[in-house]
Formats: C-alpha cells, sequence, structure tokens
C-alpha cells in the first residue's frame, strides 16, 4: 500500500509537469499494487482527459465513483 501512494504522489508530480502519460504508467502502477484505489483511478482518468482519451478517462471515473460515490 505505501508504494502506491509513492506511486500515486510522483504521478501528480509529473502530471504537474505536463507529463501526462508518464503520470498515467505510475497511475497503472499503483492501480496494479491497489486495484481499489479510487485516487489513482481519479488521477489517471484525469490524465488521460488531458491526453484527449474521453473514453478511458470516463470508464476511471466511473469505476472511481463505484468505488467512493
Amino acid at each position: 500500500m505505501a508504494e502506491a501512494i509513492v506511486l500515486i504522489h510522483r504521478g501528480m508530480a509529473r502530471f504537474a509537469s505536463a507529463h501526462y502519460r508518464d503520470a498515467v504508467e505510475d497511475m497503472n502502477a499503483a492501480l496494479d499494487l491497489d486495484p481499489s484505489n479510487w485516487r489513482a483511478l481519479f488521477y489517471r482518468g484525469t490524465a488521460y482527459r488531458v491526453l484527449g482519451d474521453v473514453e478511458r478517462a470516463a470508464q476511471d471515473f466511473e469505476q472511481c465513483l463505484s468505488i467512493d460515490p
């Protein structure tokens, strides 16, 4: 769990630096460790949205809401 949190924070920093694909990779790694982490889903969805992949973004946001409405 702690490793997933570190990956999420690094992904958020990458997102803030406009490294959106790297942010997605970090969120993917965090979700491999903790598939029910709604924060990783939310941030990955946000990165997908910025990248223009609205379908994947919507899927992540829906899954996020199913975990933590």
